[in-house]
């Protein structure tokens, strides 16, 4: 019998970790009440179900890859390096101060906030550029779900001025 030798089986992980979420958009897009947001002939399933398919379609041929003997090649440099703490804590922390503050303060503001947070700690140091991308981030997202989606945001502080 012909054994299939795995050297990294951390990389079935990733497969596991696909293939979960996939079922787990899946089983959740399935069981969500489509007539509440229904707002035309392509309804709020279609995009879950889309993810979901590619999702499990990386899954396949990711584990078809590493079953023929395929494997993650470190990148120039990677090797020994160690992670960027700093930037990881920093982006999480922005994520959930937004989490934390979107329903008080509304999305504009805590979005711009989250996407300043995270420009900042990716390096850049050109104050007033970021604080114009990200305010006009934020704005622009919030008419797109708004408008083009029919989802509403909180508007928080900004209430009647949006």
């Amino acid at each position: 019998m012909n054994r299939i030798h795995v050297k990294r089986r951390s990389e079935f992980i990733v497969v596991a970790l696909l293939a979960g979420f996939a079922g787990l958009l899946f089983w959740d897009t399935i069981n969500a009440p489509a007539d509440v947001m229904q707002r035309g002939p392509v309804g709020p399933q279609t995009m879950p179900f889309v993810v979901a398919s590619l999702l499990l379609l990386c899954a396949v041929i990711l584990a078809v890859d590493l079953l023929r003997g395929g494997q993650g090649k470190p990148e120039e440099g990677e090797a020994g390096e160690r992670s960027d703490w700093k930037t990881c804590g920093i982006i999480a922390a922005a994520v959930l101060l937004t989490a934390a503050v979107m329903e008080s303060v509304g999305w504009v503001v805590a979005g711009g906030v989250m996407f300043y947070l995270c420009v900042y700690a990716f390096g850049s140091r050109h104050y007033i550029r970021d604080f114009v991308v990200s305010a006009g981030m934020a704005v622009g997202s919030f008419y797109l779900f708004f408008s083009g989606l029919g989802i509403p945001l909180p508007a928080g502080l900004l209430q009647g001025v949006l």
